[in-house]
């Protein structure tokens, strides 16, 4: 199940698409036609007032999305899906895309400009300094789901130096 952390959500969208493909429910999700004006498209009758065949399997098919969704969701992803007032599969999809999409994307540009930014302050511990490169070295691997090199931060550990640590800098380039 998706609990709402949105390092997980990539993965997680991906096996529901496939399980959702399996079971021929995606296309109620990916067709565009579905998701345009569905209350109009869910309330289509024929002549005698009667719902539509296709309309009621896309009712049909909108409510087992859905249920599928609250079977696989919990937490603050759960509470997002059971938001959705509709209780149609394409809106409870389209709230969880909204909320956890792009904060992989924007979690990674985070690291990256906090790396790129990384100096030692005045008043910080130089150890203090080591650890938290390491720790935005190590966000980003949760982030990427990779390994980095060891001196992957060296060099923006050096550039964020003072020329008063060029000992430890000197340090650094004969270490590597």
């Amino acid at each position: 199940t998706f609990d709402g952390n949105s390092l997980e959500y990539d993965d997680w969208a991906r096996r529901m698409q496939g399980y959702m493909r399996q079971k021929q429910l995606w296309k109620y999700i990916r067709d565009a036609e579905y998701s345009v004006d569905m209350d109009k498209y869910c309330n289509q009758t024929d002549g005698n007032g009667n719902l539509r065949d296709d309309t009621a399997t896309e009712m049909i098919k909108q409510e087992q999305i859905y249920g599928l969704l609250l079977q696989n969701c919990s937490g603050a992803a759960g509470a997002i899906v059971e938001q959705v007032v509709s209780e149609r599969g394409i809106d409870a999809w389209i709230a969880l895309e909204r909320k956890y999409r792009n904060q992989t994307k924007i979690g990674l540009k985070q690291q990256t400009r906090a790396l790129v930014r990384l100096r030692l302050g005045d008043k910080e511990d130089i150890d203090e300094y080591f650890i938290r490169a390491e720790r935005i070295k190590t966000r980003m691997q949760e982030i990427l789901k990779v390994q980095l090199p060891e001196d992957f931060i060296q060099v923006f550990i050096e550039e964020g130096l003072s020329e008063r640590y060029g000992d430890v800098k000197a340090a650094l380039n004969v270490n590597s």
